[in-house]
Formats: structure tokens, C-alpha cells, sequence
């Protein structure tokens, strides 16, 4: 077996690597393995991905292939390339003396995402905790407890013959005889568990996946140090049982070998971990590793960088926690959640993990704001004061002239056919049924939360405003006092439809979610608008059948708020409950407008 194939990487490796005319600025490059042919391919990848037309790539300082190739030989820990090649032989015969000979996945072959690690969590423990390097790691990768599947609180009702919510009295009932064997896995008949495999699974979310991290030690050996559990707002009865539920986790583990990587090292190579499985089975990390490309566009998948509205571009937050090189990133999310709850923050309104993050790594004065940019106040928006010098700068919703003017003339309408959103689905194409023009154009649009985005760069072009979609918590701060809670929502829609919807179909009928699975419904606003006005007489439009899409994307949804409950337009958490981004939610008889909003300072 040749070095290089030894040195292979089995997923795709990202590494950080400062440029060689900048020791602060930093490159993220794909490594396809650590030997220095891979570092020949990661540099002549580089180079190519750089290439500026016109001009010669030797007289870039930062492209030129001696310095690449020598700042790719230090990430690894090597002195220089020339170092580099000089030891591949030793490092070689340390693999195969260590038995080391058959490089494979062993950190994300794990089957169930909620129970698993990723490369960077296990490179930043080693690496960047400032913790003594374990021994040994769990990823569980080959571990028989993770071959079965399908198990849960009924299988162990079944064999406990005790109710699955008495949860201490099976804990009880397992400790008993933890070995016995109870069930055959539904999935896979050769696998036979035990009492305490099948409380594992049962109580999975109870125990063992609060349990499943490196911030404390309970995934390494030696265990010096206690389990850190990612249970947040938990009592100290749900942290009593996690605690319980997860040494039973590591009496399975402990149980065998399988799951567990010897960690090593190479001296020659300090920036490099080994993880060593069985049979000749084998991984590795590095410092500075990162799970994915870095990218500047999130929504790369259907804007390209100028199609994105300013605002909407990465951060130079994103920025920083992506190369920030000494941040240990598993357990500032843990600490950030932590202080979410301690200050009176709740599951509803949680605001995830990047803003939590920005609030402790700021606190912890890890991370400086940058200085703000912002326009004077300009334009046709409602001001609403958020310091003495900066202002929130809030539109009405856009109107369905509004839209089909800006629809007209974007090339968004030309390639909308061809668009798929972040969830994998087609853009709602018939805007017609939803933003008729026949209908008083005044009123608001209805529209998909892509073309609401589209909007507001189209906008910025012909004003040089920086605008964008309100934020979930900028929504709330200037959306009025709602009139109804979900739950009495919920109530009086069961006694009187037509006291808080809107909207109707080509019938002049109200609409309601059972007309709308099937056919091709046209909706229209009807005559029962209910509009509603904040301090500052912005108005809303109060009715349970309409949304307006904000700023919170992830995966494909987005939160839409309804300014009568001040929630979600599909009756839950604003924070939780999103709707598809690809829909203007007449599926379901409702219809989702926006508004622009951009941040202004005071030209005093």
C-alpha cells in the first residue's frame, strides 16, 4: 500500500490555512488526504478556484506554489514541505507498526443523526479545549447497540411490564439484571438486546443523546471528568434520570471495544490526531479542521452573491466564527444555550445557535461589533426608535402593484420555472391565484418567501437602501399587542369562521384548509380586513388567515407572523413553527404577504 492511499481521507476534510502574504487571514481548502501529493493537489486546486483573467498567477504572492505548499505542510505540524516529504517513510512505518493499514470513516457512519460526532467536534476536544488528550474516544461507529433500530417506550412497556412513564422504576427494573436478554431487534433478528439496550432506546432523548457530546468526559477514556448533559431548563428530577439513564450508556459502552478510536499521535506530526479502530481500521482529524466549505451565501442554492439583498449576505460574524482558530465551538453553543435559560428564555423563543452565539462570544469580549454603517433616514418608511441615534426603519406591506411591477421587469420571473428551495422543492409557480389583478391592487401581495427576498434586492437597486425582511425579534417589537392567543384562536375558530379570516376563494367562500387540498384554488381577500396600527400608525392586518414572511430562513422555511395571535401563521411558536419557504401557504387558504424594513441613523 503506497503512502498515499495510506493517508487518503474518507470524507470530504476542510482545514484552515493562513495566506502566505497574511499571518491573520486565513484560506479554507479541501484536503483529499495528508500525504504531500495531496498537498500538491490542494495547492494546484487553490490556484485554480483564484485565477483572475489577465493576470499571472506567479505574480500573486499568495498563489505562488512554493509558499502554499509550505503554509499546507505547517497546518499539518511539519516544518516545511521539504520536512514533509522527508518523513512520509517514517510516518508509513509508524501507521503500520501501530496496525494502523485500512483508512475508513470511523467518526459519521453512524446511522442515527442524533446520536453521533462530527470531525471538528472530536478535533476541536483534542486540539482546542485545552483539556488532556484522551486516550481513547466513543463515536460509536461498529458499536452493536447502534445496529439496532425501531426500538422504543413500547417495546420496553412490553418487557418491563412497567408503565414507560415511570421512568425511575424501569431504570430500577434494568439495574436489576442490565445483561438479560429481553428482545429480539425488530429490525435485525441477529441482534439480540438486552434490558438495558432496550431502555437506551426507549429513553434515548431522555439520557442518552443530552449525554452524547465531548464537553465533559463522558465519550473518552480515561473519564476524569463528569458528563456534561446538553439538558437546558431541565429540573433537577429530569437531570437526576439523565444521569442515571446515561451510566447505563456507558456500562454499554464500556461493555466492549467496539465504538471506541485509540487516540495517537506522530511526533514529527503534532497537528495531526490518529484514531485507531479494529482489524487494521483506522481515521484521523486535524487541527483547524472544519466540517464544510466556508461560503459567503447561504442561499447559494437559488440566489447567486448579487442577487441577494446586502443585508442578507453573510456576516462578518459568520466570518469570524468560521476562522476564529482558538474557539471551542461545541461548548460555547453549550454555555450560550445555558445563559439563554438562566435569563429567562424559553424553547418558544429560542433564537438558535448563531445568535446565542454572538451574545456570549460579545459578553465574553471575544468578539467585537464592528462598527455600525447605516444609511441617514431616507424613504417612504415609518421610523421607530431603537437608541438615540439609530432607528428602525419599517415599511407597509408591500402591495400586490408593488409586486407585479417589480415581477415585470426581474429576471426572477424568466428563471423562476427552473428554482428549487432550500428544501428541495419547486417554487409555487401560479402567483395569479393568490395576487390577482383585477383585485384592488392596493391590498396586500401574497407571495413565496423567495420572491419576498428577490424583492427587496430589486428594491435596493433602484434606491440604494440596504433593505431586507424584519427579524422575528424585530417583529415583535414593533407589531402591536396581539388581540387573541392560539389557544383561544383555536376556540372561536370552531365557533365562528368568518369572525377572524380574510381570505376567500373563487366562491366568495371562506377558505379552510379542507377546500384547499385539492384542485387549483384561487384566493382573494374578501371584505372582512381587519387592520390594526403600532404606536407609531404602521398597519397590520389583523386576521387569522394571513402572514407576513420574515427574516429567519433555515433549511428550506421561514417563520410567517400573524399580527392577531403574535405568532406563527400555522398556530404555534413564531421560532418553531415555520412554514415552507417555497409556498405563499395557499395550501392551506392563507396568504403570506412582507414588508422591507432597513436600520437608519440620525443625520444629527
Amino acid at each position: 500500500m503506497n503512502i498515499a492511499h495510506l493517508l487518503s481521507a474518507t470524507r470530504k476534510v476542510y482545514a484552515l490555512i493562513p495566506r502566505p502574504s497574511s499571518e491573520t487571514r486565513l484560506w479554507s481548502i479541501q484536503l483529499d488526504g495528508l500525504s504531500s501529493k495531496d498537498i500538491k493537489t490542494a495547492a494546484k486546486s487553490l490556484r485554480e478556484s483564484r485565477k483572475k483573467l489577465a493576470t499571472a498567477l506567479k505574480d500573486i504572492p499568495e498563489l505562488k506554489v512554493s509558499e502554499l505548499h509550505r503554509n499546507l505542510a505547517m497546518m499539518l505540524g511539519a516544518r516545511s514541505f521539504d520536512h514533509l516529504r522527508q518523513i512520509e517513510p517514517d510516518l508509513e512505518s509508524f501507521l503500520c507498526k501501530n496496525g494502523m493499514t485500512h483508512p475508513i470513516d470511523l467518526i459519521t457512519c453512524n446511522k442515527n443523526p442524533f446520536i453521533s460526532l462530527t470531525a471538528q467536534q472530536i478535533s476541536e476536544r483534542i486540539f482546542k479545549s485545552n483539556l488532556p488528550v484522551p486516550k481513547r474516544v466513543f463515536t460509536g461507529v461498529g458499536s452493536r447497540f447502534f445496529m439496532a433500530d425501531g426500538v422504543g417506550t413500547l417495546d420496553l412497556q412490553q418487557v418491563s411490564k412497567i408503565k414507560c412513564n415511570y421512568i425511575d422504576e424501569t431504570i430500577d427494573w434494568t439495574n436489576e439484571a442490565p445483561n438479560e436478554i429481553v428482545l429480539t431487534a425488530p429490525h435485525n433478528r441477529q441482534i439480540s438486546l438486552t434490558r438495558r439496550d432496550v431502555l437506551l432506546h426507549a429513553y434515548s432523548f431522555n439520557g442518552v443523546i443530552p449525554g452524547f457530546n465531548l464537553i465533559g468526559d463522558s465519550l473518552v477514556n480515561p473519564m476524569l471528568r463528569p458528563i456534561e448533559h446538553r439538558l437546558y431548563n431541565a429540573t433537577d428530577k429530569d437531570m437526576e434520570q439523565a444521569e442515571r439513564i446515561f451510566q447505563l450508556f456507558r456500562q454499554e459502552m464500556e461493555s466492549s471495544d467496539d465504538g471506541w478510536l485509540e487516540v495517537i499521535t506522530f511526533p514529527e506530526l503534532p497537528n495531526i490526531a490518529f484514531l485507531k479502530g479494529k482489524n487494521g481500521d483506522f481515521d484521523w482529524v486535524i487541527k483547524d479542521q472544519r466540517n464544510k466549505q466556508y461560503s459567503g451565501n447561504s442561499y447559494k442554492h437559488i440566489f447567486k452573491n448579487d442577487e441577494l439583498p446586502s443585508a442578507m449576505r453573510s456576516s462578518e460574524f459568520d466570518a469570524f466564527c468560521y476562522f476564529k482558530r482558538d474557539i471551542w465551538n461545541e461548548f460555547v453553543e453549550h454555555e450560550a444555550e445555558k445563559r439563554h435559560y438562566i435569563k429567562g428564555g424559553t424553547i418558544a423563543n429560542w433564537p438558535g445557535y448563531r445568535k446565542l452565539m454572538l451574545k456570549e462570544l460579545v459578553a465574553s469580549k471575544t468578539y467585537i461589533l464592528p462598527p455600525n454603517q447605516e444609511p441617514a433616514i431616507a424613504g417612504d418608511f415609518i421610523t421607530h426608535k431603537l437608541s438615540d441615534d439609530r432607528y428602525l426603519m419599517v415599511s407597509p406591506l408591500i402591495t400586490i402593484g408593488a409586486f407585479w411591477d417589480f415581477y415585470e421587469e426581474s429576471k426572477m420571473r424568466i428563471h423562476r420555472s427552473e428554482l428549487l428551495g432550500g428544501n428541495g422543492q419547486p417554487l409555487e409557480m401560479n402567483l395569479l391565484c393568490v395576487n390577482n389583478p383585477e383585485e384592488n391592487n392596493d391590498l396586500p401581495a401574497s407571495v413565496t418567501w423567495y420572491d419576498a427576498v428577490a424583492f427587496c434586492r430589486y428594491y435596493e437597486l433602484k434606491t440604494e437602501l440596504p433593505v431586507r425582511l424584519l427579524t422575528i425579534e424585530e417583529w415583535k417589537q414593533v407589531s402591536p399587542e396581539p388581540k387573541l392567543s392560539i389557544e383561544q384562536l383555536m376556540e372561536s375558530e370552531m365557533v365562528d369562521l368568518e369572525e377572524h379570516r380574510c381570505i376567500v376563494d373563487q366562491f366568495n367562500k371562506l377558505s379552510c384548509f379542507s377546500k384547499m387540498n385539492s384542485g387549483n384554488p384561487v384566493l382573494r381577500f374578501g371584505e372582512n380586513l381587519h387592520w390594526t396600527y403600532n404606536s407609531e400608525k404602521l398597519s397590520f392586518l389583523e386576521n387569522s388567515d394571513f402572514g407576513e414572511w420574515l427574516f429567519d430562513y433555515t433549511g428550506g422555511y421561514a417563520p410567517a407572523a400573524n399580527a392577531l395571535t403574535g405568532e406563527s401563521l400555522n398556530w404555534g411558536a413564531i421560532e418553531r413553527d415555520l412554514c415552507p419557504a417555497t409556498s405563499t401557504m395557499r395550501y392551506k387558504g392563507m396568504k403570506t404577504g412582507f414588508r422591507l424594513c432597513y436600520l437608519a441613523k440620525s443625520e444629527k
